[in-house]
């Protein structure tokens, strides 16, 4: 069996990769669009690649993010219920929210993956000559990692269910 500090060190570092990919992304973003500004304004030109890539930042960008929050169970939720019933049933609540989530983050990825399979087959690129199913990848991948993490959730939820609450 795996050790529990093991474990804790490659979560750690998950965490660290997670978020230092999200400040370059977004870094990029801001550089590459400062750059484009002060090229469009000064010298008349720019390159003609630089937005399709801050469209890709962007698009890794939210949903490496996106990924993060749902690390915490940080993503925009209406929790009216679960405030007005008791809390040993706010867990099950909880539980069956956590895997309806998992449940659609399954279907969006399927289709993540069809889409990409898509890009595949017709050779399509971006940026001037990258396969767009590279840039694209992230789709079907970040919402495979959320799905997951939505699973553990609602075993968590449930493991905690017929435990005393403190």
């Amino acid at each position: 069996m795996i050790d529990k500090a093991i474990l804790r060190k490659i979560e750690h570092t998950a965490i660290i990769a997670e978020d230092g990919l999200i400040v370059g992304l977004i870094g990029g973003v801001v550089l590459f669009s400062v750059i484009q500004i002060v090229m469009r304004l000064f010298f008349n030109s720019g390159f003609i690649w630089a937005d399709e890539l801050i469209k890709m930042f962007v698009l890794w960008a939210t949903l490496v993010a996106s990924i993060s929050a749902s690390r915490e169970n940080k993503h925009l939720k209406i929790d009216l219920i679960s405030n007005l019933i008791a809390p040993q049933y706010s867990m099950l609540l909880q539980a069956f929210n956590a895997l309806i989530t998992s449940g659609i983050c399954i279907i969006i990825a399927w289709h993540a993956f069809r889409f990409v399979g898509l890009t595949f087959d017709f050779d399509e690129k971006v940026l001037i000559d990258i396969p767009a199913w590279i840039a694209y990848s992230i789709i079907p991948i970040a919402f495979l990692l959320m799905s997951f993490r939505y699973l553990i959730a609602c075993i968590k939820h449930l493991s905690r269910y017929n435990k005393p609450l403190r």
